[in-house]
């Protein structure tokens, strides 16, 4: 779950080469998220025994993973040969 959007972002930055926009982006900034927040959930609910402590570490680990994985969907996005342009 957690490598699933960085792969699949590789694999669409490698099939589509539209440049600003299309495939990739949607997939890494949304499968990001919602893989990060998953991985992050899956790790509280794993590490914590108690309520309060499940409800803390599921938004301190959330927030963590969705940094990580952003990060890695878009060095999916520059192996894939993805070119962003900002004009």
């Amino acid at each position: 779950m957690f490598l699933g959007p960085p792969l699949l972002t590789l694999l669409s930055a490698l099939l589509f080469r539209a440049e600003n926009g299309g495939i990739p982006v949607m997939i890494g900034l949304i499968g990001a998220i919602l893989g990060g927040i998953t991985c992050g959930v899956m790790l509280a609910h794993r590490l914590a025994k108690t309520i309060a402590g499940r409800i803390f570490l599921c938004f301190l680990l959330a927030s963590i993973m969705v940094v990580v994985s952003v990060t890695l969907c878009c060095v999916g996005c520059n192996l894939g040969g993805y070119q962003m342009n900002f004009r």
